[in-house]
């Protein structure tokens, strides 16, 4: 039986083109949320352009809320607000309940704008083994620009990227990967900016809630009375490198 391409296929020279051998590059020409760091296999994918019907709404204190937005966004279609409370410290969240991930690297990514009185946005991965909970997270700080990770004792500075614009079109990117086979966080990606964090651990609970992986998008009020931050495209990960 021959094997092979016939000599008009993608291996053969073209005078005005060239063969496309990158699968994740060819979804990323058609649209695909998934552009910023393409390392990774997809687990889940949102870019919300069906609203929050894939999420629940987390948060607290007075007139916190989560919802969609048509501007702005970082790919087409809509976006989600979330807003706090209104007094400080309150919290505007969504998570979503994923199935146990496979054990080895997995990773979380979004996108986000924040506005005047954020105090920190946090993208979150609650792994929940049947006898405890493990909490790696990544959260930016808008005072000082500064990025945290949490360990067992307390939340560490890992970098001070700086303070990101507040603008309607300014999106940030962040992409946080751990090894859950090795109960340790692997790096950070904040737009630019990597940091390799292999020799942290994250913080561990007795929990016998039931065998599940939680991913959280959360933002914090620095000031009395609410405030906002938009969230775009939410990726989560397996088998990452």
């Amino acid at each position: 039986m021959a094997h092979g391409s016939p000599d008009w296929a993608a291996q053969a020279p073209k005078s005005t083109l060239f063969g496309l051998y990158d699968m994740a590059e060819l979804a990323a020409r058609l649209g695909s949320p998934v552009t910023f760091d393409r390392r990774g296999d997809v687990v889940f994918c949102d870019d919300f352009t069906n609203g929050l019907g894939r999420w629940v709404e987390t948060g607290s204190g007075y007139g916190n809320d989560a919802y969609p937005v048509v501007y702005p966004t970082r790919t087409l279609g809509m976006a989600i607000m979330l807003r706090t409370g209104s007094g400080i410290n309150d919290i505007g969240g969504i998570l979503r309940e994923i199935p146990y991930p496979v054990l080895g690297k997995i990773g979380f990514e979004t996108s986000f704008v924040v506005y005047a009185g954020v105090a920190e946005f946090r993208l979150w991965i609650a792994l929940y083994t049947g006898t405890a909970v493990y909490d790696y997270f990544v959260s930016y700080h808008h005072a000082n620009g500064s990025l945290y990770i949490r360990e067992p004792a307390s939340d560490v500075v890992i970098g001070t990227p700086g303070v990101v614009y507040e603008d309607y079109a300014h999106f940030q990117t962040v992409k946080l990967v751990v090894d859950i086979s090795a109960n340790r966080y692997e790096r950070v990606i904040f737009n630019d900016h990597t940091y390799l964090l292999t020799a942290h651990a994250p913080r561990v609970t007795a929990d016998a809630g039931v065998r599940r992986c939680v991913a959280l998008l959360e933002v914090f009020s620095a000031i009395t009375g609410c405030v906002t931050a938009v969230v775009d495209d939410a990726i989560f990960t397996q088998n990452e490198p």
